[in-house]
């Protein structure tokens, strides 16, 4: 278990919709793949990512949140900085799909859904990649550096 998460804690999914309690944040893998589906799912799920966060770290919390708002540049106290983080985290995997390929820059459709399908790669790199950053933002720890991709 790492240093910020006091327990592991898993809340059962729902058979409707794909719950981010189902994941445990007391490592560090657990952290990247919760990332990865708060990635997917998006803001909507913002409210339940902060809850689970929030609920499965150890005492001082505002102190660990305002460190990880510190950390991601995305400010703020207490709680508040724990959902600029996760917002800005939001926001940087948002950037990623600025790369995909324009239809513009090919001269047929197939060409095009090649460049496409090949930049699903690439993006699925970035994406691990920023998830293992601010899976050490969500412990505490100093992220690698240039992997900020957009601002609140």
């Amino acid at each position: 278990m790492d240093k910020c998460y006091s327990q592991d804690i898993r809340c059962p999914e729902s058979d409707n919709e794909p719950s981010l309690f189902a994941f445990s944040l007391s490592d560090r893998q657990g952290r990247e793949a919760f990332l990865v589906e708060l990635n997917w799912l998006g803001e909507p799920s913002l409210f339940q990512a902060v809850a689970h966060v929030w609920d499965s770290l150890a005492e001082p919390r505002k102190d660990r949140c305002t460190l990880m708002g510190q950390l991601s540049s995305a400010g703020g106290a207490g709680k508040q900085a724990l959902r600029r983080t996760l917002q800005q985290f939001l926001l940087d995997g948002m950037k990623l799909h600025e790369s995909f390929p324009s239809r513009d820059d090919y001269l047929s459709i197939d060409e095009w859904h090649e460049a496409v399908i090949g930049s699903f790669a690439i993006l699925d790199e970035g994406l691990f990649a920023l998830a293992a950053n601010y899976a050490l933002i969500l412990d505490g720890q100093q992220p690698q550096p240039n992997l900020h991709l957009a601002t609140i």
